[in-house]
């Protein structure tokens, strides 16, 4: 796939020192999937990044090498799962250079993407479908900037007397993949008695809408501890200011209850602690930590746009 621009550049820089020290840094592992010539594949990839929310833009980087490249850069659709922090097995068995591209894919559990048709890992923490709409040369690595095109959006609200009668109806809509007592083990564990897509709720600026004690969150809350089984995944940010005391709003409490990792970024030590044992403390842009349960908490940076 020429046709691509690439800088040539000259660099002193000792390849084997400088895979070591970018290795050091702490990062989410996903997999790249594309549908080509009917069939799946599939590759591991840790340059993956969210670039912007309006348009939704993500970023990953496919290295020209990759046996996957030539065939997600033709398909113009790809899809992204990422891994959970216990998916070691499953990020090495994509990683694997002795098998087909497709082969991997045949060993773990995966769905078709409603929109792109790729392939998307049952147990992935979220996943993603996208639309390449522009395509860079990185050296050895080509760029893919993809779109999460309008058809995946359900709602852009910017206000809560906007939110409340959406999220009462997704509740409402929810309550159709609760579990019944029909639902047998195996469909338990394959999340098999619903179909639809994974749902994501994200809300920015949370301080904004949950000021008044009656957030429009609050239909979701009853939903949370079976978001997983469900498909269902909301991500809150909220300024760190006055963040101790919000604690204690109902969303935000049963979040923290559950156990739900949280990132801890630049924040006055006046706040104290907030997530896990870490205490706030001003941070570079970007920087921050994270906070899982049952894993140790990460110092971790983050893409930053200023």
């Amino acid at each position: 796939m020429d046709g691509v621009a690439r800088p040539q550049a000259v660099s002193h820089v000792d390849v084997a020192s400088y895979r070591d020290a970018v290795g050091r840094f702490p990062t989410g592992v996903t997999v790249l999937t594309a549908r080509h010539g009917g069939r799946q594949h599939g590759m591991t990839a840790n340059s993956f990044t969210s670039v912007s929310l309006d348009p939704v833009l993500v970023l990953a980087c496919v290295a020209r090498s990759a046996r996957l490249h030539e065939l997600i850069v033709a398909a113009g659709e790809w899809g992204v799962s990422v891994l959970a922090a216990d998916a070691a097995g499953v990020s090495a068995e994509f990683a694997s250079r002795g098998k087909g591209l497709g082969e991997a894919l045949a060993g773990v559990p995966h769905h078709p993407g409603p929109y792109t048709g790729a392939a998307l890992l049952d147990d992935a923490l979220a996943t993603f479908e996208c639309r390449t709409v522009e395509v860079y040369g990185g050296g050895d690595h080509t760029i893919l900037l993809g779109e999460v095109p309008d058809e995946y959006l359900l709602n852009y609200l910017t206000a809560a007397n906007q939110a409340q009668p959406a999220l009462r109806d997704l509740a409402t809509y929810l309550e159709n993949r609760i579990p019944g007592p029909d639902v047998t083990p195996d469909q338990l564990r394959e999340r098999s008695w619903w179909r639809g897509p994974e749902l994501f709720v994200i809300v920015d600026d949370y301080e904004l809408v949950a000021a008044s004690g009656r957030g429009p969150l609050l239909p979701l809350v009853e939903f949370l501890p079976q978001s997983r089984d469900i498909g269902l995944h909301l991500i809150i940010a909220r300024s760190s200011g006055g963040a101790s005391r919000a604690m204690y709003e109902p969303v935000i409490q049963r979040v923290r209850e559950l156990g739900s990792p949280g990132l801890v970024m630049s924040a006055s030590k006046d706040e104290g602690v907030l997530l896990g044992d870490v205490k706030c403390a001003p941070q570079p842009p970007g920087r921050g930590n994270l906070v899982r349960r049952r894993v140790p908490t990460s110092l971790v940076q983050t893409a930053w746009c200023g």
